[in-house]
């Protein structure tokens, strides 16, 4: 099983020798994970399932050095390594996060690298450039959400493509907090899918439900953090 044993947020400029296209001394997060030595699912199938969440995955480039162990998984520029899916799924993981905090935190290029522990073998360290902590934890949490339906063969899709337009109302709305009939309306998508984009923001504390003093029309109201 996935388990999540840390996010820090700091300058980590010892690892940016090994990106260089790391901007010298910007903040980034580590991400201190132990993934599977037995996975669920092979790693090329792994890809494929989180392309149908995260189409732009597939627009995503690896610059590494040259090995016979490196190859492109699922009509991708993401290279995997031959025979370390702990450290394959870590490396899914960095692009996933760097997926998502292209809709949290736009118009950002950002860099990353995962480097695998020797002891124990499972944990990992994923290195991605990143702003805003509160933003780049929550991105964490969804990834390591995405990536564990995924390994199980649970739909990525549409919740995450839903968590994009729902984002982008709400936090587009601010100051004034929204209620999901209005989501609903400028995002295009049936109210169910919504309320179930808004609870799973939710947990990663980048909206809130923003209580009433007085709520005539029972409606919650929400608001991004």
């Amino acid at each position: 099983m996935l388990r999540l044993l840390g996010i820090d947020h700091d300058a980590f400029t010892a690892v940016e020798a090994l990106n260089p296209r790391f901007v010298p001394g910007a903040p980034k997060l580590r991400i201190t994970v132990d993934t599977e030595s037995s996975p669920r699912a092979p790693e090329h199938v792994l890809l494929a399932r989180l392309l149908a969440g995260f189409p732009r995955l597939a627009q995503h480039e690896c610059r590494v050095g040259d090995s016979h162990r490196l190859a492109p998984g699922a009509g991708t520029r993401i290279q995997l390594i031959e025979g370390e899916p702990s450290a394959n799924q870590a490396h899914l993981l960095e692009h996933l996060v760097i997926d998502l905090l292209t809709v949290f935190e736009p118009r950002v290029v950002r860099s990353g690298v995962t480097c695998a522990w020797t002891s124990p073998p499972e944990r990992n360290d994923v290195f991605v450039e990143c702003r805003d902590r509160n933003i780049g934890v929550a991105a964490a949490m969804l990834a390591l959400i995405a990536l564990d339906a995924a390994l199980d063969d649970r739909p990525v899709t549409p919740l995450f493509e839903d968590l994009t337009r729902v984002w982008s109302v709400v936090s587009r709305a601010e100051p004034a907090p929204v209620h999901p009939r209005h989501v609903a309306h400028r995002a295009g998508l049936p109210r169910p899918r919504v309320e179930q984009a808004l609870a799973l923001l939710a947990r990663t504390q980048l909206v809130r439900e923003e209580p009433m003093a007085l709520n005539l029309s029972g409606e919650s109201h929400w608001r991004a953090r």
